[in-house]
C-alpha cells in the first residue's frame, strides 16, 4: 500500500490507498466492490468524501467528482491537466471549486518544461472516499 507524506494526511478509499500511482489496474473494496478506471473516467459520477476532522461528509458530481477520486488516487505524486486530459479540460476550475466551495487543502506546484511551465496538483489533506455512485465503500 502507499501513503501519501510529505506533510499530507493520508487519503484513501475507505481507509486503502491505492497500489500504485499509475497505470491504474484496480483497487479492491467491501467484498467484491473494485474501483477502476470506469470509476475515474465516469463524468457523471457521484462522490461521497470526508475530510479528517469534518462533522459531515461532503458529495461531489461528475467533473469535480472525478477530480477529487484522482486527487486521492494519485496520492504525493499529485495530478497535472496533461495526465487528465482525456476528460478535465478544466482542471484549475475544479481544483478551484474543491478548495473554495469544499474547503480542502490542494497545493500547486510549478513544473517547467521547454513551452513553459505546468502545475502539478497534490491533495494535502487526509480524505476518505466513502461512497462512489451511491454504492457504500465501507
Amino acid at each position: 500500500m502507499r501513503h501519501t507524506t510529505a506533510g499530507s494526511g493520508l487519503a484513501s478509499f475507505c481507509g486503502q490507498t491505492s497500489p500504485e500511482p499509475f497505470p491504474l489496474k484496480s483497487i479492491n473494496l467491501k467484498g467484491s466492490f473494485m474501483i477502476t478506471t470506469k470509476h475515474l473516467n465516469d463524468k457523471r459520477v457521484t462522490v461521497l468524501f470526508q475530510k479528517a476532522g469534518a462533522e459531515n461528509p461532503k458529495f461531489a458530481k461528475t467533473r469535480v467528482g472525478q477530480t477529487i477520486l484522482w486527487l486521492v488516487y494519485s496520492g504525493e505524486k499529485g495530478i497535472t491537466a496533461l495526465e487528465v486530459s482525456s476528460w478535465a479540460f478544466r482542471l484549475a476550475d475544479y481544483i478551484h471549486t474543491l478548495r473554495h466551495d469544499y474547503g480542502l487543502n490542494i497545493i500547486t506546484i510549478k513544473e517547467a518544461h521547454d513551452g513553459g511551465h505546468h502545475g502539478r496538483y497534490i491533495l494535502r489533506d487526509a480524505v476518505k472516499i466513502l461512497q462512489i455512485n451511491n454504492q457504500s465503500l465501507c
